[in-house]
């Protein structure tokens, strides 16, 4: 046996996959061919197919922690702009020339908005059926237990400022 064989047949360690990995992502920009990238690499076939697998598994958990991080981005978006809505209706049932009919629509507003924002914050993720995976393929729970504790806080703020239990 030759040099290149046994060393294309040596265990790696995660260094190693780490480093070769990266080799393939730049050699493919480079726009070589799969069989080039094993000659240049010294590695079987099958090995490449195997880092490959690693790769997409690596930047399809990247896309997803992106596509999350916009989420919660759009969420927090979101509950501003209702917040600032539920703080005009605060202005408008505390205005004494505001008509006692408008004064009611305006905490309905705001009682249904502050539960809108509850709604995003709970429901966002599952409705664009967006789920992350940690390492051992168990389901990264979004929204995370602050964001939820975050949710009831400002309900029951909102709750209480409109006089309801």
């Amino acid at each position: 046996m030759d040099g290149s064989s046994q060393s294309s047949h040596r265990k790696r360690n995660k260094l190693d996959g780490l480093r070769i990995r990266n080799d393939i992502r730049r050699l493919y920009v480079e726009g070589k061919q799969p069989q080039e990238i094993c000659k240049i690499l010294d590695i079987t076939y099958e090995n490449f197919r195997y880092y490959c697998s690693q790769i997409y598994k690596e930047d399809r958990k990247e896309l997803q922690r992106a596509r999350t991080d916009l989420l919660a981005h759009e969420i927090i978006i979101a509950r501003n702009r209702l917040l600032g809505s539920i703080r005009r209706c605060e202005e408008i049932t505390a205005d004494p020339n505001v008509q006692p009919r408008d004064k009611i629509a305006a905490m309905q507003l705001a009682k249904e908005t502050s539960m809108d924002i509850i709604r995003i914050i709970l429901e966002g993720p599952q409705l664009t059926e967006l789920t992350t995976q940690s390492e051992d393929d168990t389901p990264d729970n979004f929204p995370s237990d602050e964001f939820i504790k975050f949710a009831e806080a400002t309900a029951h703020q909102q709750f209480q400022r409109t006089g309801e239990p």
